[in-house]
């Protein structure tokens, strides 16, 4: 829980594989919700609204979306990307076609682009849905953490230290 880990999937081949994986901590990640969701505002102000993905011509209703589970079971990670990419920091920028997300790892005595993803344009809302959703998902659990710890040692969240390495009970 002091992590918040994106995969961002290449699934043009099978089997899918993982093109890059991005640790953020978690105070990074409302931020970065924050400038997807103004990139996309900027973005629709200047081109318009984001235009659906297109779909193949044969196929008359949409394919249902696999559910994560799903695409994990089939997914192809390669071994030096298991422990994924660090990164506090995030960058967003858009042209007519595609968003680039540039994670920054920001230690002294510079800031460097450790990973950099491009998304085409239309991918954005289902990110950005997806993002939040997860953020959300995140907060639920860890507020649940914290009612459990608060429950189990008799004091309040608020009494114990900000650094994650000294809240008892990890």
């Amino acid at each position: 829980h002091h992590e918040f880990i994106l995969d961002f999937l290449l699934r043009m081949t099978r089997p899918h594989r993982v093109a890059a994986r991005v640790v953020l901590p978690p105070p990074v990640v409302p931020r970065m919700i924050a400038a997807v969701r103004e990139n996309l505002g900027n973005y629709e102000t200047r081109f318009g609204p984001v235009a659906p993905a297109p779909q193949p011509l044969d196929q008359l209703t949409p394919p249902s979306q696999p559910t994560p589970q799903e695409l994990y079971d089939d997914l192809r990670l390669e071994d030096e990307m298991i422990s994924g990419t660090y990164a506090n920091a995030v960058m967003v920028g858009h042209t007519g076609t595609e968003f680039s997300l540039d994670f920054i790892t920001t230690f002294f005595p510079r800031s460097s682009v450790a990973a950099r993803v491009y998304l085409a344009a239309p991918n954005i809302p289902r990110f950005l849905e997806s993002l939040t959703h997860s953020w959300d998902q995140y907060q639920q659990k860890a507020e649940a953490a914290r009612q459990r710890q608060e429950g189990d040692s008799g004091e309040s969240f608020e009494d114990l230290p900000d650094d994650p390495e000294l809240l008892p009970g990890d």
